[in-house]
This record gives structure tokens, C-alpha cells and sequence, in this order.
């Protein structure tokens, strides 16, 4: 149990890394790191399991990459969303909740199918969705560039 909350302590400290990193570097990077240190920690978790197999640390140690990319992409992706929208504040922000809790339950259930016996299912879930977040951000980010919106 002491593992396990520490990678929620990791997460909670990675709140405030993100905002400290948000200021110095900007929403854009702050995102950006957040999906390079998902798909690290995915890929720790894989090769971990690859080389050493199943084991606790080769559970947690990528964990606590994970626990630190993910407050960096939820708290910077809010800030940008509700960004252009500062009258409604409240009702996008219920919104983009919604929409994370519903993915997420999404995910979960699909990951939820496949065999609980390694590592490998959350490994492979966490590399795939930060390689389909990264590029979908930088191509959003390049269409707007484009089109000026």
C-alpha cells in the first residue's frame, strides 16, 4: 500500500512542478513534457517487464514518470482550453471534465479485458495514448498556426 500511494504522492508533487513548469516554459512545452514522460514511463514499464519481468519496482519506478507527465498535460490542456472561453469558465471547465472522465472510463474498460497477470497492458496503454496525444496536440497546434484560430 505504501507503493502505491507514493506514486500518489509523486502526483500531487508533479501538480506543482507542472505549474512552476508552465510559467518558465509555457503551456505548449508543459503538455509536450507531460507526453514525453508518459511515453517513458510506458516504455520503462515495458522493457522493465521484458528484461527483469514482473516485480513491484519494475511496477512503480515507471509509475512515478507517469504520475509526473500526467498533472502536466490535465493542468496545462484545462489552462488552454478555457483559455479563449473566460465568460463560461465554469461550464467548459464541467464540460472537459466530463469528456476526461469519460475517456478515461473508456480506456479503462478496454484495458480492464485484457489479462491482469503483468504490466504490460497498462505499458503498452501509456506509450500508445501518449504517442496519439503528442501528435494529435502538435498537428492541432500546426493547424492553428495555419488558419490563424
Amino acid at each position: 500500500a505504501i507503493y502505491f500511494g507514493s506514486v500518489g504522492l509523486v502526483f500531487f508533487l508533479g501538480g506543482f512542478v507542472s505549474g512552476y513548469f508552465s510559467k518558465i516554459f509555457g503551456i505548449q512545452k508543459t503538455i509536450l513534457s507531460g507526453c514525453l514522460l508518459l511515453f517513458l514511463g510506458g516504455l520503462a514499464m515495458l522493457l522493465w517487464h521484458v528484461i527483469f519481468g514482473l516485480s513491484i519496482l519494475g511496477f512503480i519506478m515507471p509509475m512515478y514518470c507517469a504520475a509526473l507527465g500526467v498533472p502536466m498535460i490535465l493542468g496545462s490542456s484545462t489552462a488552454g482550453a478555457l483559455l479563449p472561453f473566460p465568460h463560461v469558465a465554469g461550464s467548459a471547465s464541467a464540460l472537459l471534465g466530463c469528456y476526461q472522465f469519460l475517456f478515461s472510463s473508456l480506456v479503462g474498460t478496454i484495458v480492464m479485458k485484457f489479462e491482469a497477470t503483468s504490466s504490460l497492458p497498462l505499458a503498452f496503454t501509456l506509450i500508445i495514448l501518449s504517442v496519439i496525444a503528442g501528435i494529435w496536440y502538435v498537428g492541432k497546434k500546426h493547424s492553428s498556426l495555419s488558419t490563424g484560430v
